[in-house]
């Protein structure tokens, strides 16, 4: 699950000499000096933050919790017109993924009777009115009506994409690429290697949907169904669910290979795979038998999240997974007991923090007795750090301040117009 944010009861305390340990000799240097002083006391401050990080990652293996949040840095300013080199990104594009399916297609195929199928997207506002169908689907299975599940996928929409995120809308990409949707834009935003893998309405990692096709039939059972419901249509969607089964089985058998090495860290005590091997095989460089790497073939299967009929599917299947914390009887009881009547209103906000941080550790920041604690200790560092909401609160805090962010929006943008009418599409 993605890590996808200020009071604290013990604020760290800032040092006398408010330059982390750098010498008075060294603030008084020239220019170059300047520089130097400013490195030299970035480089101390990582230090603490390591040292911080590392009495967090101890205290959950000790299954107790920490009190302080990260220390803070107060040394000297970046001086004018330093701007160190920052390492790019060399995460899959929109381009690379569909490159990659291209590429892996064919290799998943062999032996097949299937035509080589490509990508088809269809328009974004198709896009969205298959994407609310299914996402009313998912809500059926947890008793909420149509409205009720609107009411939670805008929601959360409006918090992953701003209500203006289109289907191929990848982490950290400009939102402005996406306001009109034009196909300059598109292009663009299509070329941008992106801050995560994240992708889509709720912003799916490519390591959650290799999970997803890899590790279920709900897939295929959703488009069997949606063939007999569509008779014109049931031709290409049965052929596409050949097709997927075959990738599913070409990605499963590279992804044993992949873990037979380390079976103690991959698989559990009943051989099932844990979420950590999806996670490095979606990072792998290393080739597998069919020649292509795990990044590429984690890349071509991220691509069918913008296939128009696979994409909504594999999209709502994030929506499951969250949906099977938020609607225990714990979860909404916590919830009940913290916002008595105003308990289904928070219900959006309790489900979004399962998706940033996922579904255990959102139950537990629901918990009474851990509405106090930092949320250090619910994330990883890198979800952490990456995700601003997160940083300095406490559980409780978090939770409101994503109620905040849902409820900020003086006004709904095409994105959130075109959701509305997906949804009013399916009465």
């Amino acid at each position: 699950m993605a890590d996808k944010t200020d009071v604290n009861e013990h604020p760290p305390q800032p040092r006398p000499d408010n330059t982390h340990g750098v010498s008075d000799a060294s603030q008084k240097s020239g220019s170059g000096g300047v520089v130097q002083v400013y490195e030299s006391a970035q480089l101390a401050y990582q230090k603490e933050l390591d040292q911080y990080w590392q009495g967090v990652d101890q205290a959950k293996l000790a299954h107790t919790m920490v009190t302080s949040l990260p220390p803070e840095y107060v040394g000297p300013k970046k001086p004018a017109g330093y701007d160190p080199p920052k390492s790019p990104s060399t995460l899959p594009t929109v381009d690379d993924m569909l490159a990659n399916w291209n590429k892996f297609a064919p290799l998943a195929a062999v032996g097949s009777n299937l035509p080589t199928l490509a990508i088809d997207e269809g328009s974004e506002a198709a896009f969205k009115k298959a994407y609310a169908r299914e996402s009313i689907n998912i809500g059926s299975k947890y008793g909420l009506t149509s409205k009720e599940t609107q009411t939670i996928v805008e929601s959360i929409y409006t918090f992953e994409d701003a209500g203006t995120g289109t289907r191929d809308l990848l982490s950290g990409v400009s939102m402005r690429l996406t306001v009109p949707d034009s196909q300059a834009n598109q292009k663009a935003r299509r070329n941008i290697h992106p801050a995560s893998t994240a992708i889509g309405y709720n912003q799916l990692l490519m390591a959650t949907s290799l999970r997803f096709i890899d590790g279920s039939s709900a897939i295929n059972d959703r488009l069997s169904q949606l063939a007999k419901e569509n008779p014109q249509r049931a031709a290409i969607l049965n052929q596409k669910n050949e097709l997927l089964t075959d990738v599913q089985h070409a990605v499963h058998k590279e992804l044993l290979a992949f873990g037979k090495n380390n079976p103690g860290k991959y698989f559990s005590a009943n051989g099932q795979p844990d979420e950590q091997l999806y996670t490095d095989f979606a990072k792998s460089q290393i080739s597998g038998s069919n020649g292509l790497t795990g990044r590429q073939m984690s890349a071509a299967v991220q691509a069918f999240n913008l296939d128009r009929d696979i994409g909504p599917v594999l999209q709502a299947q994030q929506l499951n997974d969250i949906f099977q914390h938020g609607f225990k009887p714990s979860f909404r009881n916590e919830l009940q007991q913290k916002f008595s009547r105003q308990a289904g209103d928070y219900l959006p906000a309790a489900i979004e923090m399962a998706n940033l941080a996922g579904g255990d550790e959102a139950d537990q920041m629901l918990k009474p007795q851990n509405a106090n604690y930092p949320t250090d200790n619910f994330f990883d560092r890198g979800g952490y750090e990456a995700n601003p909401l997160t940083n300095r609160r406490t559980a409780d805090e978090l939770l409101v301040a994503i109620y905040s962010r849902m409820h900020s929006g003086k006004q709904r943008p095409v994105g959130m117009q075109q959701m509305d009418q997906a949804f009013t599409d399916q009465k």
